[in-house]
């Protein structure tokens, strides 16, 4: 069977649907990140050596790197920008993982220079930068975590071969490396003992030959909980993790089916992928789960009024450490279900705490293999005091009673084969929330520098699903397709696609209408994989703009 999931390395920073309800890393407000959370490792600091501040090598813990340019170094570390900096030797005939080598918030740029390159603003005037990427996989703004899968080393910019330029600079991260100040700083490193040492990079032994090979310490995601959903950079094959496995998902359709969405899809490295044991494969249609979605395998939820942020899985709610733990697994761009106070505790029977260490998701867990410890949750959390334990112990020597009762009486279940009847009215239930899926084919040409897609959902009886807004952006590749989930016969989504090459900006129907529109690029849009007409539409607030709309048979 064809796999036919295509889901793009730029679809991990993307909001899609979810900005219609999403609530970001701000508005959940997780306790800020510790200097370190047990994870035994700093998240980047002035740890350094005389007070510099020390970033990690972005390189999973244990891995080797050849330092081949220094601080000073006589082929391009002279310059204000530069002159502090660090390169790195990597592999020219391979995409090698490039991971966050400080937490903070991440700015991307791609200039003549550094060419792709990301800045992880660590507070204080100061940003740590990594250069010369083949591709970022964060987009500017996203808040990260040391270890966070960031991107692809290469060879972007002014270079003669593939590696990885770090270094800490003073100025804006919000603006190219270029324009900052390259200052003195220290990188963590692997001692021969096993422990955690800073090396001062003015002291880094570079060149070639004669560099130095030093080793990171940098601990990367090697685990996920049960539930979440996952995908490698370079592939289109997405997972989920079931009882430690990961089962991918053989098609399309029986991913949208089941109730999944691409914006909850997270990336995971090679190395994770090496951990997880493989599961039986996912195919065919499947049927809606059985919950809500909030209480669904694999959701994030919080109540009203707290911070804590609790993962759906195997049943369980689990609180998250911390903020830095909550970004090494990728949730930051994910949705968070607000639920009211209370809730939490009394939809799920087993529920975890921070406080008593008991089921709590931590940095130190996300980044082993096997993550979390088995948790052995009482067999009835609820009683609480040592008194309502004998009374429901009579209740027991009752339940054996109706257990060794199976009279064929009760056993009229055959007699309950009404209860097949109402199976029937259930089946079409599950059948009529269906996915209208939109497709667009940008104009001949290269692949647009952005695009922006905006839409609203009309119900049939004239309410909206959603009124009108912005749903999805990519950069720097083709438009992967959108979902409307939850269509109904009768309903309308009417959207345009923005795009921009260069200083160039179009959009997907140019005006004026009705007299003269122009349709740049190919639209086309199916429900469950149904194709459906689109029509050319107006501007309802008046101007001579257009759209286009797909209506629900």
């Amino acid at each position: 069977m064809t796999r036919s999931i295509t889901f793009s390395l730029a679809l991990r920073a993307l909001v899609g649907a979810c900005a219609i309800a999403c609530g970001s890393l701000q508005d959940i407000s997780l306790e800020p990140p510790a200097a370190s959370d047990g994870v035994g490792f700093e998240p980047g600091g002035m740890g350094g050596p005389d007070g510099l501040f020390a970033f990690h090598l972005p390189v999973p813990d244990g891995r080797q790197l050849l330092c081949t340019q220094g601080a000073g170094g006589s082929f391009s570390h002279q310059g204000r920008s530069t002159r502090h900096d660090l390169d790195f030797d990597t592999r020219n005939d391979a995409d090698e993982e490039v991971f966050a080598p400080a937490s903070g918030r991440a700015h991307v740029h791609a200039t003549a220079g550094f060419g792709t390159h990301v800045n992880v603003d660590v507070g204080g005037g100061r940003y740590v930068v990594v250069g010369h990427l083949k591709q970022a996989f964060v987009r500017g703004g996203d808040w990260v975590a040391a270890g966070q899968l960031i991107g692809y080393e290469g060879c972007t910019g002014v270079c003669t071969g593939d590696h990885v330029h770090v270094g800490v600079h003073e100025g804006d991260a919000a603006r190219p490396a270029e324009e900052g100040v390259s200052v003195p700083s220290a990188f963590y490193v692997r001692g021969s003992d096993g422990r955690l040492a800073a090396v001062s990079g003015s002291e880094a032994v570079c060149g070639i030959p004669g560099g130095a090979r030093y080793v990171s310490a940098l601990p990367t995601p090697l685990w996920h909980p049960d539930g979440t959903l996952l995908k490698q950079p370079h592939r289109s094959d997405v997972y989920v993790l079931e009882n430690g496995r990961l089962r991918v998902f053989l098609t399309e359709a029986a991913f949208l089916t089941r109730g999944h969405s691409f914006d909850d899809v997270v990336l995971m490295s090679a190395d994770e992928r090496q951990c997880h044991p493989v599961g039986a494969a996912v195919e065919g249609a499947g049927a809606p789960p059985a919950v809500e979605e909030p209480f669904r395998e694999g959701a994030l939820v919080k109540e009203r009024g707290r911070s804590d942020v609790y993962v759906v899985s195997g049943g369980a709610a689990l609180p998250v450490f911390n903020e830095e733990a909550y970004r090494l697994m990728g949730f930051a761009h994910r949705h968070v279900h607000e639920l009211p106070e209370g809730e939490v505790r009394r939809r799920f029977q087993n529920v975890g705490s921070c406080v008593a260490d008991i089921g709590c998701i931590k940095g130190e867990y996300v980044t082993r293999c096997g993550g979390l410890p088995r948790v052995d949750w009482p067999a009835d959390p609820s009683p609480v005091d040592p008194q309502p334990q004998p009374e429901p112990e009579p209740e027991p020597d009752p339940e054996p009673e109706p257990h060794p009762e199976p009279e064929p009486e009760p056993e009229p279940q055959p007699e309950p084969e009404p209860n097949p009847e109402p199976d029937p009215d259930p089946q079409p239930e599950p059948s009529d929330p269906r996915v209208l899926r939109v497709h667009w084919d940008a104009p001949i040409g290269s692949v647009p520098d952005r695009i922006t897609l905006s839409g609203e959902h009309r119900r049939a009886d004239g309410s909206y699903a959603f009124r009108w807004l912005e749903l999805m952006t990519v950069r720097g590749t083709a438009f992967p397709g959108f979902n409307v989930p939850d269509v109904r016969p009768g309903d309308t989504f009417r959207f345009s696609l923005e795009f921009q090459r260069g200083t160039f900006v179009s959009w997907s129907c140019v005006g004026p209408f009705p007299q003269q529109p122009t349709l740049h690029g190919r639209a086309s849009a199916t429900v469950d994989g149904t194709s459906v007409p689109l029509s050319v539409t107006g501007d309802p607030a008046g101007s001579t703009g257009c759209g286009l709309t797909a209506a629900v048979p």
